[in-house]
């Protein structure tokens, strides 16, 4: 895998090349969030023809770009909403142990100014653990089913998952939307352990947890890419 800078209409886009021996031809594909153009092109291609490949899909890839999510840092005085409630966060400089205290509105860093971001996002991590494995309890109760283990990850492709063993795998990020919107992932992923399928039976099961299971698959359809933009791992 190979890392390069290629300059299209006056802007650098970063291009990471991957050689496939599977691979009949050249294809492309943006990662909006990282913000990387992924080419992947046969063994035997040469530079000069990825570059005319790149010129001809210029048009494509420009687009791709402008729909790219610029990152948002955690940092100082910024205010984030952490399902539904508001944190302002603030900075206390202390030598010795590196600390993040959540309380009264706030979200407080003990360490250097530069580790903020980093910091929150660890924080952030953490209490995702514990507010949406309660989640999933509370509804795994509700049908008379039990989890056997609840994972937070930084999962770009999807926002939960459930194995055949009751392992429910849930993206921290869902910590920055509405609180109804977390539960519902929550409860979808709940519903697996009964239902590993998306039949009208699973939906019911859905719809029996979280009523309004439409309006917050439809706030994370249209909006869940935007919470990709905040903190460390994009």
């Amino acid at each position: 895998m190979t890392d390069f800078i290629h300059r299209l209409n006056d802007q650098n886009i970063s291009v990471r090349l991957s050689r496939n021996k599977r691979s009949k031809r050249m294809s492309l594909r943006f990662d909006s969030i990282k913000n990387v153009l992924n080419l992947t092109a046969p063994p035997r291609v040469s530079q000069k023809q990825m570059l005319g490949f790149l010129e001809r899909t210029e048009g494509w890839i420009l687009k791709q770009v402008s729909r790219a999510i610029t990152s948002v840092p955690f940092e100082k005085n910024a205010v984030i909403s952490v399902l539904d409630i508001d944190y302002k966060i603030k900075h206390q400089s202390l030598y010795g142990r590196l600390d993040v205290k959540m309380q009264d509105g706030s979200i407080t860093v003990y360490g250097p100014e530069e580790r903020i971001n980093m910091m929150v996002t660890i924080f952030l991590k953490r209490h995702a653990k514990s507010e949406l494995e309660r989640y999933c309890e509370q509804y795994a109760v509700a049908i008379g089913m039990a989890v056997n283990k609840v994972t937070i990850r930084d999962t770009k492709s999807r926002w939960g998952s459930c194995s055949e063993e009751g392992n429910i795998s849930l993206c921290w990020r869902l910590l920055l939307a509405p609180k109804s919107v977390a539960a519902y992932v929550c409860a979808h992923e709940v519903a697996h352990l009964k239902e590993m399928n998306h039949s009208p039976t699973f939906w019911k099961i859905v719809e029996d947890l979280h009523p309004e299971y439409k309006d917050s698959k439809a706030w994370l359809k249209k909006n869940g890419r935007e919470l990709f933009k905040y903190g460390l791992g994009h």
